[in-house]
């Protein structure tokens, strides 16, 4: 069966502004749903098994990341270099064909290696860590589709995947955790099954899934391009990774625990961030491809990026006590630091989407490298100091300042190998409204809770709204154009 071919106009939905609002409702709804899941486990679980659940998360970002190789980044750097639906296919299947057998024999590697730290530490052993590990394999297939459908322009089909995969998994927790009681492994158990159901579900109602088929000389191109990817992702790992081991260590699994609650606290500027690449990622390709004033919409669509990802998180960051509180419970109170302040590091993650690319249109991705890895030793030499005298706010500060560090050094990469015309003095106002912000936020966390200090709060997050309309490089009618109306793309000339 041949597949439909997406060089075409992509439609309604493949605009950047509407592909951001599907993938942003779809985000979205995930992140409410685990708003909601949250005080259910909270009140089943132990800060103590969130430390646990951090921890064997470290394990199972190795694995998708050994497994992924680089090749979903490549994948979409070619994908669109041919225009034969065929070809599209070969590049994709091959790349998740390699991916599949390569995240198999990454799990089965890691549970040697946790077999043999169980007496280091208990929390990497046992029920939770095999199911943990054994989601991974139906994951990376619905990783893959995922990709498949925004290559596609097909950002409803991604939709359905997550949304599924969440209610599911969301249902299947209650019973496990909540319901039957069965804790930590309950809670991988219903990860586990929502994985392999939504894998089957999209892979056989997917007609584009079909046929899959393997070539060694799109394999090479596909590592080739993807390979520098690879000691990124290491990067990226080990400055997650030491972060929450050295927590567990210094301060033990109820600290890491509660900064791994504040980060699921913060989880909708993240999934913000998803979206936006997600849709953005083709999106900046095509544009070059087909666009002569590209430059120019790259940097608008910079300023409205930081706009909108900056307003959402200053909410966060102002009332994430109050996160803290109503959604969780009392126990969590002391997640409310760090979850503030890891949404300003969002805030700088949210700008990668734009200052690395000239270094993808350009092909140097081993700068990728470079500039994840300054980032992992950066990160990893501040926690020494940090971490034990800050405990999870001293993890949640290496975090931001190690995506601020990156993207300034994605902004230099790019000014010398595919210059933008990037425009300082917005994007000054914005990282000076942020910090003014966190540290407002931080000071107001000392303050009883009550209906003044909310007050006063939401005053300075309209204000901060005002700032960001006025001086924050995008003018209000033209941010609607850009997230919600956005033109199709030019004609190229002549």
């Amino acid at each position: 069966m041949t597949t439909r071919a997406t060089s075409g106009a992509p439609g309604p939905a493949g605009t950047l502004g509407g592909q951001v609002a599907i993938y942003g409702v779809a985000h979205l709804a995930v992140a409410a749903l685990n708003f909601m899941l949250f005080p259910i486990y909270a009140r089943a679980l132990q800060p103590a098994d969130y430390g646990a659940m951090s921890l064997l998360a470290t394990v199972c970002s190795a694995v998708s990341m050994l497994g992924l190789m680089g090749m979903n980044n490549s994948v979409q750097r070619f994908f669109f270099d041919e225009r034969d639906p065929a070809m599209q296919q070969r590049i994709w299947s091959t790349g998740f064909l390699a991916s599949l057998a390569l995240t198999v024999a990454a799990v089965l590697v890691a549970g040697l290696l946790l077999w043999a730290l169980k007496d280091y530490q208990p929390a990497l052993s046992g029920w939770p860590a095999a199911l943990a590990l054994a989601a991974m394999v139906p994951q990376i297939v619905v990783i893959w589709l995922q990709d498949q459908a925004r290559l596609q322009f097909r950002p409803l089909r991604f939709a359905t995947v997550a949304v599924a995969q969440a209610v599911l998994g969301g249902v299947a927790g209650i019973l496990f955790v909540a319901v039957w009681h069965w804790a930590l492994p309950g809670f991988f158990a219903a990860g586990l099954l929502a994985a392999i159901a939504t894998a089957l579900a999209a892979m056989f109602t997917a007609r584009s899934f079909w046929p899959l088929t393997f070539s060694r000389r799109e394999l090479r191109r596909l590592i080739r391009f993807g390979a520098p990817f690879v000691p990124a992702g290491v990067f990226i790992w080990l400055s997650s990774a030491v972060l929450r081991w050295m927590l567990a260590g210094s301060k033990g699994l109820a600290e890491a625990g509660m900064f791994d609650v504040a980060w699921k606290l913060a989880a909708p500027i993240w999934m913000l961030n998803i979206a936006v690449g997600q849709a953005f990622g083709p999106y900046a390709f095509r544009l070059r491809a087909e666009d002569p004033d590209y430059r120019t919409k790259l940097v608008d669509a910079l300023h409205a990026i930081g706009v909108v990802t900056l307003f959402a998180a200053c909410g966060v960051m102002l009332f994430a006590r109050e996160l803290c509180v109503w959604i969780a419970s009392a126990a969590y109170e002391l997640a409310a630091g760090p979850c503030g302040i890891l949404a300003l590091g969002f805030c700088f993650s949210a700008t990668h989407q734009v200052t690395a690319l000239g270094i993808a249109f350009t092909e140097k991705s081993h700068w990728v490298a470079v500039g994840w890895g300054g980032a992992a030793l950066a990160s990893a030499g501040l926690a020494f100091w940090f971490v034990p005298a800050l405990g999870a706010s001293g993890a949640a500060w290496c975090v931001v300042l190690a995506y601020a560090g990156l993207t300034f050094f994605y902004a230099m990469c790019t000014q010398r190998l595919h210059p933008l015309p990037f425009r300082l003095g917005p994007l000054a106002v914005q990282l000076a409204l942020g910090v003014l912000t966190v540290a407002f936020a931080l000071t107001m966390q000392r303050q009883a809770l009550s209906v003044t200090a909310a007050g006063i709060k939401l005053l300075w997050w309209v204000a901060a709204a005002a700032v960001l309309m006025v001086w924050g490089g995008v003018e209000p009618r033209q941010l609607v154009a850009m997230l919600a109306r956005l033109p199709g793309i030019a004609p190229r000339r002549a």
